[in-house]
């Protein structure tokens, strides 16, 4: 999901900050999933899992910057 997609989503959600990144999280499964069979998409269970993994820690990434919040 492109940054300008998440921000937008974003600013559309005024819930709390847990709320918000679930909706995060569960829109970036969704469109995951939505790809799944797609050319160029992931093929194997490993590759599937590295892709869906990165996609939540980006999401993550996004969340802790729009919020300030400093990561380890």
């Amino acid at each position: 999901m492109s940054r300008r997609r998440i921000t937008r989503r974003h600013h559309r959600t005024h819930l709390n900050s847990s709320a918000t990144l679930k909706a995060l999280i569960q829109s970036e499964i969704g469109d995951f999933f939505a790809g799944v069979g797609s050319p160029s998409e992931p093929e194997t269970p490993e590759a599937m899992q590295r892709e869906l993994m990165i996609r939540i820690d980006n999401t993550f990434d996004f969340f802790y910057s729009m919020h300030g919040i400093k990561q380890k």
